[in-house]
Formats: C-alpha cells, structure tokens, sequence
C-alpha cells in the first residue's frame, strides 16, 4: 500500500520581472523546492488609429509570465501564499495571481518536494474563497482566439502555457500526421457559480465536441487571489476599473458579486460531462513519456506534458536522501511534468504500476499528487463515453 500525504498545493502566476524578488524571498522564508515554468497572461490591447477605431476587433498583447508550483502543507498555505502576494505586488491588476488547491500527495519520496518549514511572518490579509480553476487543453493556436473571447467578453484573466499530448493522436498511425502533438493549455479561475457556464462557453468557442479539438475540466480553488485586467486599454479616471474591481472584491469578501451565470450563454443542457481523478506526475526529463506509455493498460488513455525547471536551495542540481536506501542522490533541475485524468477505481493499481516502474527511484525521481475532477468533457463515441461514465459512477 503505498502511503497518501493531504497537503496543498500553491499556484503563482506573476510577471516575469518579478522572478527572482518572489524565489528569493520565497527561498528566504524557508521554501527550497519549487518547480516553474514560462507562460503569458494574454489581454486586450488598445486600439490605435483611424482604422483601429473602426474595426470591431481588439489586438491581444501577450505579458509574460512565471508559473510556480509549491507543494505544502496546510499550516503554511497562507503564509506562503502572503510572500508571493507582497512580492509579486498583486495588489495591483495585472500583475497576477495565486491560488491554492488541496491535494493528495503519494509515496515517501514525493515528501521531499514539500515546503514544511516556513520562517516568514507577514501581515495576513485575507484571500477569496468561492472559486473555481477551469483547464483546458487545445490545439496548438487556439489559445489565442480562445483567450480573446473569453477577454472580450469580461469572463476573466486565462493564462497560456504549452505542452505536448498523447492519447488520441498515438492511436491512429499515418493519420496522426493530421492531429499535432504540441498543445495549447489554458488555464482560468472563475466565480464557482459561473463555472458551468464557463465550461459551456469555451467548449462552444472552442469546437471542443468535435474529434480531436481539446479536453476540458473544472477543478476546486481552496483559496485565491485573482488578477482582474482584462486590457491594456489607458486610465481616464482616477482608478481604473480593474482597481474597481479589486476594491469591490475586497469590500464584499470574495467574488460571489461578480456572478454572471444570466449574461453567458449556457450551451447544450444535454452535454455530458463525466468525473475522475487528475493524477500530477512530475520526474527527471526524458522519462515521463515512458511512464504513460506503460499505464495505458490501466486505462490511461492520454496525458498532456510540459517541461518544468525544478528551483532548489542553490539553484542549482541539488542532492538529497533516498529513503530506502538512505545515500544521497543527484535531482535533475531540468523536469518534466505531465497529468493523467483517470478513473478513480484504478488509481490504486496505476500507483503501484508507477512504483514498480521505478518512478519514485533515484533514476527518474518521480513525485505524484491527485486532484478530484468533479466535470471533464472532451469529445467521445457514445460507446467510450457510456464506458467512462459507467466506470466513475
């Protein structure tokens, strides 16, 4: 049996010129593993000229931004989350977001990748509750369309980051040349009162009921703190009204008052939507595609992966213990990351197929965390979709 671990993890979306100010008063504090990847806050530019002003469409300006991961435990969540917050200066819009989620994290050797010490004290403001992630994978070029849709109709601040898939495209030989490997993902936390809605839109913009076209799914926000700019366009007033926006957050306690369910088309009322569980597997480069390749007959049927760096105490390759053999090792900075939506009657034995492939080994260095999905949608046979609703059910 191998042994789960509750803890929390901390999402941290920011710009990326506040990089080093957030890692290294992160690493002050006492956080010493995180893992980080590029990504970029599209919003809607400003219109510029004669004809600019004419044409009913707004350009998109991508910022880019740093994505990190920290994996912790519940007493040190709001600490951890209040250093980012000041450091990054997310008090002002456009600057980014942090958010948390609560996880099930597996096996001994995943427990050195958590923060579980912090030395920071900070003034505690507090963080919005009521939310929901929404994750989206898409074909290479959707994001931006998506992304501008989403902005121009007011629904939120998405956030796109690249990776690769598996699953569909590996099934159908020659013709796979007609599906790309490389993806889109798109990330949004929204009001949890509007998420269905949500999910609906971007399916409909998103074409997603077609073969092929993406997956999507909602996820639960424990805690946040969520960037509200939308555009780019200049401040004519005293406050601009993402400063609105944020105050009326602040004053209201949450986001609930931004529910906008009534102004969203809802979509099909007889989609189906199916459950599961999101398993998080990240490892040294150059062996998660391995790992999934060898879970398929445990029904993992795709998976969607990205590079990571991991950032250490020096930055740099860092050693630890393995606790079996108690010696020290070498952890690669360079990783991988990759999630898997499978079903939750099989995580079991997917997990002990991981150990016995050496995936928490001191070869590839694997550590594994779950998330429930209580609604994922992505197209499907009637045959395949009656297969993975009767196995969740």
């Amino acid at each position: 049996m191998i042994p789960q671990y509750k803890a929390v993890k901390i999402t941290a979306i920011f710009h990326k010129e506040f990089h080093y100010k957030v890692w290294h008063a992160l690493h002050d504090a006492g956080v010493y593993n995180l893992h980080f990847e590029p990504g970029r806050y599209p919003v809607l530019g400003i219109k510029k000229g004669f004809f600019g002003s004419i044409i009913n469409s707004d350009p998109i300006i991508d910022n880019p931004m740093s994505i990190f991961s920290i994996i912790t435990f519940t007493d040190l969540e709001e600490t951890v989350m209040q250093v980012i917050r000041k450091n990054a200066d997310l008090q002002i819009p456009g600057h980014g977001s942090v958010y948390s989620e609560s996880i099930t994290v597996y096996h001994e050797n995943s427990l050195y990748f958590i923060t579980d010490t912090m030395k920071s004290e900070i003034n505690k403001d507090p963080f919005f509750k009521g939310l929901t992630g929404i994750f989206c994978i898409l074909q290479r070029g959707l994001g931006e369309p998506i992304s501008k849709i989403i902005l121009e109709n007011g629904i939120g601040v998405p956030t796109v980051t690249y990776g690769t898939g598996t699953g569909l495209r590996d099934k159908l030989g020659l013709l796979k040349i007609t599906l790309p490997r490389e993806k889109d993902i798109l990330k949004i936390v929204v009001n949890s009162s509007d998420a269905e809605h949500v999910m609906n839109f971007i399916i409909e913009a998103g074409r997603l009921e077609s073969p092929g076209r993406g997956f999507i799914y909602e996820y639960p926000v424990k805690n946040g703190f969520i960037n509200t700019r939308t555009s780019m366009d200049g401040v004519r007033h005293a406050a601009n009204i993402d400063q609105i926006i944020a105050a009326l957050d602040k004053l209201n306690g949450g986001v609930e008052w931004r529910k906008r369910s009534s102004t969203i088309r809802t979509g099909f009322s007889t989609r189906k939507f199916f459950n599961g569980i999101d398993l998080h597997f990240y490892c040294n480069e150059g062996f998660a595609l391995e790992i999934v390749a060898a879970l398929r007959k445990l029904g993992v049927s795709g998976s969607t992966m990205k590079n990571l760096k991991l950032l250490t105490k020096t930055d740099e390759t860092e050693e630890t213990e393995d606790v079996e053999s108690d010696s020290k090792v070498k952890i690669s900075p360079a990783r991988e990351g990759c999630n898997m939506l499978v079903p939750e009657s099989s995580l079991k034995e997917i997990l002990e197929k991981m150990e016995s492939l050496g995936a928490f080994g001191t070869k590839i260095q694997g550590m594994v965390y779950t998330t429930k999905i209580p609604r994922a949608f992505t197209y499907q046979s009637k045959a395949k979709l009656s297969s993975i609703l009767n196995q969740n059910s």
